[in-house]
């Protein structure tokens, strides 16, 4: 048996730095809506399901924070729905490119 490795670890919202916090979860606001949860509990479910090795390593600055993101692990995805979150971050991601 093979031992696994530590694929990546997450240290943002969108797998990588962003210049304002709320730019970075901007693609994940409208999905979170339709789920009842909130970006920040959003995101760590959605780079989860990315790969078994990934870590997400939230932020936690303020409560609330800290028990979203302690929340994202109890949150089932469907199985279309990580693939069309990878659509949204790829469209934010675009936008926020400078032209």
């Amino acid at each position: 048996m093979r031992p696994r490795t530590l694929g990546g670890v997450s240290r943002s919202s969108l797998d990588g730095p962003a210049e304002r916090p709320a730019d970075a979860l901007g693609a994940f606001h409208e999905p979170a809506l339709e789920l009842g949860v909130s970006p920040r509990q959003l995101c760590p479910a959605w780079l989860l399901t990315r790969s078994p090795t990934v870590i997400p390593v939230p932020g936690a600055s303020r409560p609330r924070s800290i028990r979203d993101s302690a929340a994202a692990a109890g949150l089932t995805l469907t199985e279309d729905r990580p693939t069309r979150l990878d659509e949204s971050v790829r469209r934010q991601r675009q936008r926020q490119r400078p032209a």
